[in-house]
């Protein structure tokens, strides 16, 4: 296997493109075609978006990558005011690749840590077990 086909560089290449907002490369993926549908929304909210991989692990052609997501929040995000705060999120990929290619990708963000750090989730009241009946 070539560097070039191996499951875990494929892999970072890709977080690596998304991280340069590298629509271009992320399209030459059969798989990501979702993430090509989503992704150009959540770099308008957070323009600095950066992925760190903190895990990855390969089985024949399947690379499964836990990575950390950080960006601030200066954009729209799901209709959702900027707020400037910064935010950070697990990112769980899982990846069938074939030729160098994606060609099959399950993502998983975490989206109510991203979208509680931006204020975006509702508040629950806390019962008040003092209160008289």
């Amino acid at each position: 296997m070539s560097p070039t086909t191996d499951p875990r560089n494929v892999a970072q290449a890709v977080f690596t493109s998304a991280d340069a907002q590298d629509l271009d490369a992320l399209r030459t993926h059969p798989g990501l075609h979702e993430t090509v549908q989503y992704i150009p929304g959540l770099w308008a909210a957070f323009p600095d978006l950066r992925h760190s991989i903190d895990q990855q692990f390969v089985a024949h052609d399947v690379v499964t990558t836990i990575a950390t997501a950080r960006g601030t929040h200066t954009g729209v995000l799901l209709g959702l005011r900027p707020t400037g705060k910064e935010v950070s999120f697990l990112v769980i990929s899982v990846d069938k690749v074939r030729d160098g290619k994606i060609v099959r990708h399950y993502g998983l963000p975490d989206w109510l840590a991203m979208l509680g750090a931006v204020g975006g989730l509702p508040t629950f009241a806390t019962p008040d077990h003092h209160a008289a009946v």
